[in-house]
């Protein structure tokens, strides 16, 4: 299968603006993968750049919003501040 990619205004905490990739099918689907890497890992790493193959491949419409995780914004912020 073949999916476009999409803009969207995604907000987080802050209201600041967040990465994402959301690719959706040519033709509407009803099912979409929802990615969401954790600390030290992204939506360009291997393991979820393979998942989005396999769920394109099967069909499905994707979304994977990057986390803020790796940023040294994060890394410095208070543990309290971190955990909202």
């Amino acid at each position: 299968m073949s999916a476009q990619q999409h803009s969207l205004d995604v907000r987080g905490y802050r209201d600041d603006a967040l990465e994402y990739v959301y690719q959706q099918q040519e033709t509407p689907t009803g099912k979409l993968g929802l990615l969401l890497p954790g600390m030290g890992y992204g939506l360009e790493q291997p393991g979820l750049k393979y998942a989005t193959s396999v769920l394109d491949e099967l069909g499905f419409d994707t979304f994977g919003l990057e986390t803020r995780y790796h940023t040294p914004a994060f890394a410095d912020a208070p543990a309290d501040e971190a955990a909202r």
